[in-house]
Parts: C-alpha cells; sequence; structure tokens
C-alpha cells in the first residue's frame, strides 16, 4: 500500500515516465503492476539486484 501511494504522489508531482528502475522488492513490482493496470498506462519495469549499490557508487565519483 505505501509503495503504491508513494508512486502515485511521484508521479503527479513530476511525470509519468516511460520505464522505472527497481530493485528486486516484491512491493515495488506489485504497485507498478497495479498503477498500470488502473491507469492504463505501460509503464516499463528494470530491475537490478544491486541498485542501492549502484548509486552509492554514482555519488562517490
Amino acid at each position: 500500500m505505501s509503495a503504491r501511494s508513494f508512486l502515485i504522489k511521484a508521479i503527479a508531482n513530476n511525470y509519468k515516465p516511460d520505464k522505472i528502475n527497481i530493485d528486486k522488492s516484491g512491493s515495488n513490482i506489485s504497485a507498478v503492476k497495479v498503477y498500470n493496470k488502473r491507469s492504463l498506462s505501460q509503464i516499463a519495469i528494470r530491475q537490478c539486484k544491486y541498485l542501492k549499490k549502484l548509486s552509492n557508487r554514482a555519488i562517490d565519483l
């Protein structure tokens, strides 16, 4: 529930993306799938097992 509400708020405050990068969390995946069904959109899901490590590495550069 909280992942879905966060997704809806993020899209409302910014824009609807074509792709979303997420980690392997099940709640994030289901939130995007539910959003796609309810809004009839086709947001692609890209999963990365080590997304947090990659983002931290990019900050260190």
